[in-house]
């Protein structure tokens, strides 16, 4: 399909997507276009792709992806996790925070390789978009409390660890337990050599 023929349907865009990207509606519009037109390259129907994204569906729900594809590739990114190799995994992980974004292991599984990499404002981002998945996950709480005492938050360090502690069940896994006692040690020390919060 040509370009001229799309670009009706591209002015006509709605602002979710222009929103989600930061363009303004003209911008969006041409974007838009341009999308439909690369898809359509590709063998896809670029309009029907495009469409999805307008209407705030997934990436993966928008290229109809079929069933089991989310989960074949995040056991791919945990097999190259639990390898060592970070970076790859971390692409992984990335890919599926686009495809299937509303699954909180695939935002942890990308905010934990970011903090191995030193990378602790994009992990902090990727934990708060875990958080926005799972608002009362005691996993989200774990890693936001490691990765604030890592980086010598002590005062964030403190509000995660009261919230864990409100979370915490007879179901929690004792080894997450007993990570969890050392953080506190940890954090009990820092405030008695009065390490700043």
């Amino acid at each position: 399909m040509s370009t001229a023929a799309r670009e009706p349907a591209a002015q006509t865009e709605s602002p979710g997507l222009g929103a989600v990207l930061g363009l303004d509606p003209q911008e969006a519009g041409l974007f838009a276009g341009l999308l439909a037109e690369a898809l359509d390259g590709l063998g896809m129907d670029g309009s029907r792709v495009v469409a999805g994204l307008q209407a705030g569906r997934s990436v993966g729900d928008s290229l109809a992806l079929p069933a089991g594809v989310a989960d074949l590739l995040y056991a791919r990114a945990h097999h190259w996790f639990a390898a060592g190799r970070y970076d790859r995994a971390e692409d992984l992980f990335r890919t599926l925070c686009v495809v299937a974004p509303t699954r909180t292991d695939h935002w942890l599984g990308f905010g934990i390789c970011l903090r191995l990499r030193g990378q602790g404002d994009e992990a902090r981002r990727a934990f708060e978009a875990a958080a926005m998945t799972a608002p009362d996950s005691l996993a989200v709480e774990f890693h936001r409390l490691e990765l604030a005492l890592a980086e010598g938050r002590a005062g964030d360090a403190a509000r995660h660890l009261e919230s864990f502690d409100a979370r915490v069940t007879d179901e929690t896994p004792a080894e997450m337990r007993a990570e969890v006692e050392r953080f506190r040690l940890a954090l009990a020390l820092r405030r008695r050599e009065g390490v700043p919060p």
